[in-house]
């Protein structure tokens, strides 16, 4: 394990730029819940149509997640403790801290912007998503980063089916919408996603997403605790491994970020 001074650029804009395309419907829970095991999950091994797994989503209004997240490139591999807090299809607000004590970043999204501090530079990042997401090497848009933490198919519902597979105990769900294509794996016993990938047609891009550990959340909906991303962009591969110590929906969130006014600011890179 590589002992790296910690890098801000690419895991600032990883965290401000968690949004997804999801477009479910939110429940009001407004108290934690006490988590259940997935073993209490009940499904059945029979096939069911595809929209029946489809529409197996995290319905929330707010989300705040607390964790560990490990960051791996191809110069660095880092232990960092996380803080996400969200309103859907709003905002987000991440804060990094290395060895659980010092923030050493925050960064805030929202579908047309992005905003993230360095505090060990002292500098500030204000973009535009785009600018934000192409640097990330993660080109997808705001609405597909959220799902990153909540654990949800980055494509919407409703984007055409083009393909399913059964094979043992997993059916594959093969979705295309506009230049991506994404297939789901999930459970047929317990219906749960296990995995995701997602590939552009028209540029060399890659993701794969795996979810594990899972544990109902709210009034019983199954959340993945624990989550590994490989992004390959052009060759470029980012591993995350991303584990949940506590994760609430619908509870109050704050959002709040401020560029301090000693901060140096950059608007374009």
């Amino acid at each position: 394990m590589s002992s790296a001074r910690f890098v801000p650029s690419k895991i600032l804009l990883f965290l401000a730029v968690a949004a997804a395309f999801i477009g479910f419907s939110a429940c009001n829970v407004h108290k934690k819940i006490a988590e259940k095991p997935l073993e209490e999950m009940t499904g059945t091994s029979e096939v069911q149509k595809p929209d029946v797994y489809l529409k197996h989503r995290l319905a929330y209004k707010t989300f705040m997640g607390k964790g560990a997240l490990h960051l791996v490139t191809a110069d660095k591999d880092q232990n960092l403790n996380l803080v996400i807090n969200m309103n859907r299809d709003k905002d987000i607000m991440g804060s990094v801290r290395a060895m659980g004590l010092l923030e050493v970043a925050r960064a805030y999204a929202t579908p047309d912007s992005l905003f993230a501090l360095n505090r060990l530079s002292r500098t500030a990042y204000e973009l535009g998503f785009e600018q934000g997401t192409a640097l990330l090497q993660a080109q997808i848009p705001f609405a597909a980063l959220q799902s990153l933490f909540t654990g949800s198919p980055l494509m919407p519902e409703t984007a055409p089916v083009t393909g399913v597979n059964v094979k043992d105990s997993v059916i594959s769900i093969t979705q295309q919408k506009d230049s991506f294509v994404q297939v789901l794996n999930y459970s047929l016993s317990t219906q749960v996603l296990e995995s995701l990938s997602l590939r552009a047609l028209n540029k060399p891009f890659s993701c794969i997403i795996n979810f594990s550990n899972y544990r109902k959340i709210g009034i019983g909906q199954p959340f993945a605790y624990d989550r590994t991303i490989d992004i390959d962009d052009n060759g470029k591969k980012i591993s995350i491994g991303l584990s949940f110590e506590q994760a609430m929906i619908d509870v109050p969130v704050n959002t709040s970020f401020r560029v301090p006014g000693s901060y140096k600011v950059i608007r374009k890179i």
